[in-house]
């Protein structure tokens, strides 16, 4: 989708032995490069996609599915929109939160307001919730937190909740592990271990939004993805700052690393860095550019 709503690509994907196919219903005007996780195999034999309404009161909500097992892990996005699918609304919204049946989580939400004579963008991370939002203030206006892990579905718990939001979950069952850590001060090249308990990761998809441990909003907009298996590495980046008369927009993609970290005022990496040296529960990130700031990563180790 580009700035004014008008979509630029759709598709619907399709599993076959070995891979996936994508058919676009609106062929992109471009080449765009795109990147992907495929999860996969025996011990994923059960996975599920669920759309859902938020609660608009405080409490338990439990989501049900007739996805007909008990997930290990739930991924879940939103846009900030009340509105039934498909739907584009106004203003540059994200969440994503990760969740697993230990009790691990994460949650991550950026605002960049549509329109205004000067730039108002947030941005916030936090690790004791899977869903959070602030919409373009400097107060958490929505946050919900792991319950359990239920069959057919799952539970998470509103300690603060406001519209009727549409979320997408996908769902897991299988050898998942949710967690986090911050990122090594030493100058490059250095190295961090993270362990990870019970697995042998595959694969590891990363996000953060290129700031230290937190539990108040950031201004800046900044939303950093990226995976790897070891071998394969895909990053995006993509960054908003705060308080300008004229927008200072970024975005970069990188098919050689798995993190990035960025500031907002600067096309320059901070940190980059290759996720991999997969063992019996742990993984690495090696950091080949790297500054002296302990930025939060967190992840979703997906293992075997």
């Amino acid at each position: 989708m580009q700035f004014d709503q008008t979509g630029l690509g759709e598709a619907t994907i399709t599993f076959s032995s070995g891979g996936f196919t994508l058919n676009w219903t609106t062929q992109p005007v471009g080449a765009f490069a795109l990147y992907y996780l495929a999860i996969g195999g025996t011990g994923y034999a059960n996975a599920a996609v669920v759309p859902w309404t938020a609660n608009t009161t405080n409490g338990n909500q439990t989501v049900t599915s007739a996805i007909g097992f008990t997930p290990s892990c739930v991924i879940t996005i939103g846009t900030g929109d009340a509105n039934a699918s498909p739907s584009t609304i106004a203003n540059s919204i994200y969440c994503i939160g990760a969740m697993d049946s230990a009790g691990n989580q994460w949650a991550k939400y950026g605002y960049a307001g549509n329109g205004l004579a000067t730039t108002s963008t947030t941005s916030i991370q936090l690790t004791d919730s899977c869903i959070v939002g602030c919409g373009g203030g400097t107060s958490v206006l929505d946050k919900a937190s792991y319950v359990s892990m239920n069959s057919g579905g799952f539970t998470i718990n509103w300690t603060l909740s406001g519209s009727a939001y549409k979320f997408i979950s996908l769902c897991l069952k299988g050898p998942i592990q949710v967690g986090h850590w911050s990122k090594t001060t030493a100058a490059a090249t250095a190295t961090d271990t993270i362990t990870t308990t019970g697995i042998t990761p595959v694969a590891v998809f990363t996000t953060n939004d290129c700031a230290i441990a937190s539990t108040s909003v950031n201004t800046g907009y900044r939303l950093a993805v990226g995976a790897s298996d070891g071998t394969n590495n895909g990053a995006l980046i993509v960054t908003n700052k705060n308080g300008v008369t004229t927008d200072v927009v970024d975005k970069a993609n990188n098919q050689f690393n798995s993190i990035l970290v960025a500031n907002t005022d600067t096309q320059v990496y901070d940190a980059v860095a290759t996720v991999g040296n997969f063992t019996s529960g742990s993984f690495q990130a090696t950091w080949t550019t790297n500054n002296n700031v302990a930025t939060q990563i967190c992840y979703v180790a997906i293992g075997h």
